[in-house]
């Protein structure tokens, strides 16, 4: 939810408020601030839920993952536990 309810009620209102208007403007302005306010707490809920879905990988170390490369990854390695992952990804 990147968005709570009644911002997003408020944002839509906004935008159909600007396009009754005669005559229709020519820019429809959006304020994206709540949006933005709510990123860091949504992406650190998307990532909590993708590391608590991981396997653990013990035959696998992180020096096996070549994360400069852009190789995500996929497991929980021997040498890092859940926590220090989400910490290490947290936003």
């Amino acid at each position: 939810e990147i968005l709570p309810k009644d911002a997003a009620i408020d944002l839509t209102q906004d935008v159909i408020d600007q396009l009754m208007q005669e005559p229709l403007p020519d820019v429809i302005t959006v304020d994206l601030s709540v949006i933005k306010e709510n990123m860091p707490q949504v992406a650190e809920a998307i990532l909590g839920d993708m590391v608590s879905e991981m396997e653990e990988c013990p035959e696998k170390s992180m020096a096996d993952f070549d994360i400069e490369g852009g190789e995500m990854i996929t497991c929980i390695p021997s040498d890092l536990d859940r926590a220090d992952l989400l910490g290490g990804l947290a936003v």
